[in-house]
């Protein structure tokens, strides 16, 4: 395939030349969005899985569900050696910037960037760090230094704006589980208060299969808070769709991969534009390993579970017998070692095992 054309150019969180696997998890953040544009109650929702599964590509692609909905949108993502506050002060700036020119009331809009530069010199009490606003900081809102209160005003404020266009706020959170265990607990607390109160705001996480762990640990009430996505390989028909549609649309027949199991634009050869079929393992020529005959496993675990010395002195319990030309010279080289005489095949030593009477 020429190079250029080559639509197989996977990398960390680049989406896919065909995204197959994930209708179901776009239908039910689809869902999500209308009965919280609505004022239905709804959860927020947490993607987890392995590294490489595509929770980052879906994630992004959830965004893109969100934006052409005209709802504001913002994404972080989380680091253990930062605190959660100057992030998501960035996230809900931008999310609010893309409605804010939609918005007919300046002065609310003025009022919220005020809020939100009191939420962001909490980042930095030496003021080296603040939001890009040129507004004076609000007073007595989200202010307080308690990252709970304060999420929870901010989130509230903007979510207020959104209302006024009849859209809400969703906020995408990217490795999760790197929020340290004070951020994680205030922000869980922010989404359970804004919850009850019925604001447009929606958190979406992604990160490894322990997360759910990690968010129970923060806050007991967080396994119902959000609504768990298990994100896993792709089934085989959605695997041969994410290979064989780019392939066609380039005019060329779709590469078989066989061993790649679910994770096709993980394969080596597709970075390198190879249209061809995968490695197979060693085996039966069909890319499946030869299996040993159930016979030869349980007699190698006989032998293994013979002490040691047991095991290479002809005494493990396996039936006297020939043995074969190797079996006699391993034995004749046991025996020389010992100062003993070689046996001939299939006899045992006189006076059995060594110590007895």
């Amino acid at each position: 395939m020429d190079p250029v054309r080559n639509p197989y150019a996977p990398g960390a969180g680049q989406r896919p030349p065909e995204l197959a696997g994930r209708d179901r998890e776009l239908a039910q953040f689809g869902v999500v969005l209308e009965r919280i544009a609505t004022g239905r109650p709804e959860r927020s929702l947490v993607l987890t899985g392995l590294r490489g599964v595509g929770k980052t590509v879906l994630l992004n692609a959830l965004r893109s569900e969100a934006i052409g909905r005209a709802w504001a949108t913002g994404k972080v993502e989380a680091r253990a050696d930062t605190p959660i506050r100057r992030p998501v002060a960035t996230a809900v700036y931008a999310a609010v910037r893309e409605i804010g020119v939609r918005h007919r009331g300046e002065e609310r809009v003025h009022r919220f960037l005020q809020v939100l530069k009191a939420f962001s010199l909490k980042a930095s009490p030496d003021g080296s760090w603040q939001i890009g606003v040129d507004v004076d900081p609000a007073r007595g809102r989200a202010d307080s230094g308690d990252l709970e209160i304060d999420l929870t005003e901010l989130f509230l404020d903007a979510a207020d704006i959104a209302r006024d266009l009849g859209v809400g706020v969703a906020l995408f959170v990217d490795e999760l589980q790197d929020v340290g265990a004070a951020d994680l607990a205030a922000l869980c607390g922010a989404v359970h208060e804004v919850g009850q109160q019925g604001a447009p705001l929606v958190i979406v996480g992604a990160g490894l299969p322990h997360l759910p762990t990690v968010l129970s640990s923060s806050k007991s009430y967080a396994e119902r808070l959000f609504r768990y996505l298990a994100i896993d390989r792709l089934d085989r028909s959605a695997a041969d769709l994410a290979l064989t549609a780019p392939a066609e649309r380039e005019g060329v027949a779709g590469p078989a991969l066989p061993g790649v199991r679910g994770v096709p634009l993980l394969h080596p050869g597709l970075r390198q534009g190879h249209l061809g079929r995968g490695r197979r393992h060693a085996g039966d020529g069909r890319g499946r390993r030869r299996r040993p005959a159930p016979g030869a496993v349980r007699a190698r675990r006989r032998v293994l579970r013979q002490p040691v010395r047991a095991r290479h002195s002809g005494r493990a319990g396996i039936p006297a017998g020939d043995g074969g030309a190797g079996a006699r010279r391993r034995r004749s080289r046991v025996d020389g070692r010992r100062g003993q005489a070689p046996r001939e095949a299939g006899v045992q030593p006189v006076g059995g095992p060594r110590g007895a009477d």
